[in-house]
């Protein structure tokens, strides 16, 4: 990518799905744009993944296995002062 064409700022993005195809596109899309990504296919592995990465941005499905969305959010919103939106 030309340097004009690079994001001023490159954010760590979680996303995080179980559709590891929508996972997998949207981490490249975004990685394309000069951002650094990692992919959690559950809750758990996305509390996991987070603790280690600590991502600027989480992109969050809601209706996950092991620990809906929500309650990741939770999670993270009380360990890291984050404001959440839905």
């Amino acid at each position: 990518m030309p340097a004009d064409k690079r994001p001023a700022v490159c954010r760590r993005i979680l996303v995080v799905d179980d559709n590891p195809d929508s996972t997998s596109s949207l981490a490249t899309l975004l990685e394309r744009t000069g951002n650094a990504t990692r992919i959690a296919n559950d809750g758990l592995e996305a509390v996991q993944m987070a603790e280690t990465f600590r991502p600027d941005v989480i992109l969050l499905d809601l209706g996950l296995s092991l620990m809906n969305g929500y309650e990741v959010a939770q999670k993270f919103g009380r360990s890291r002062g984050a404001t959440i939106s839905y």
